[in-house]
Parts: structure tokens; C-alpha cells; sequence
């Protein structure tokens, strides 16, 4: 593979990407801390960040997410995609405070987190 000059400018982290980076490490460590094994996708493709599996053997496939907030400081909800939906994709949610929520798929009741810190 032959890396460019104009690759590696693309490539440059700016904030919003530093803290999408840091964030990705933290969901990381926090699902280690739950006591699951995490893999990672390395390609950066693909409707997932990352795959975890638990001491019983049971994966969850995730996409990992920053929380944003509007300017009035109300947290704007994020939803998996169609895509993410027909494959069953969990959302990590990752808070400014480093805590970590996982969010099964919302329903008509509303989310349900699966883990979240306490």
C-alpha cells in the first residue's frame, strides 16, 4: 500500500476526531471492565466498531458514539441505522465524563440500556 502526502493531511486528527478516538479507547477499557473480550475492526469499515464477547460466550456487535449535545445542553439521541437494525447492533454510547452506556436497539418503548456505569 503507498501512502501519500495528501493521505496522511486526510488522515490528520482534528478535535472532533481526537475525541471520537479517545472515546473509542475508553468504550474499550469500560467493556474489559464488564468482563468481556473485545475485538476490534481495524479496517474502519463495516456497520460496526467493534465486536465483545462475554465469559458466557455471547457477542454483542457495537457501534460506538460520542454523545452530543445541542447548544441548549439537551443530548441529541443517536439510532442505529437500517442496516444496523437488520444486523442486530448494539450503540455504545460514550458520555463527555468517560462513562460508557450500551443501548439495545430502541423500541417503540423507548431505549433500555443493556449495561451503563452505576
Amino acid at each position: 500500500m503507498k501512502i501519500s502526502v495528501i493521505s496522511v493531511i486526510k488522515y490528520h486528527l482534528d478535535g472532533k476526531h481526537k475525541k471520537g478516538f479517545v472515546n473509542h479507547l475508553r468504550a474499550i477499557q469500560w467493556l474489559t471492565e464488564q468482563d468481556y473480550i473485545v475485538f476490534n475492526n481495524l479496517s474502519s469499515l463495516g456497520d460496526c466498531d467493534i465486536v465483545a464477547m462475554n465469559t458466557n460466550g455471547e457477542t454483542l456487535k457495537i457501534d460506538i458514539k460520542t454523545v452530543s449535545k445541542r447548544k441548549n445542553k439537551s443530548v441529541i439521541y443517536r439510532s442505529p441505522t437500517k442496516e444496523q437494525k437488520k444486523k442486530n447492533i448494539c450503540l455504545l454510547m460514550v458520555y463527555d465524563n468517560g462513562k460508557c452506556e450500551l443501548i439495545q436497539q430502541p423500541n417503540k418503548r423507548g431505549r433500555k440500556p443493556l449495561l451503563k456505569d452505576k
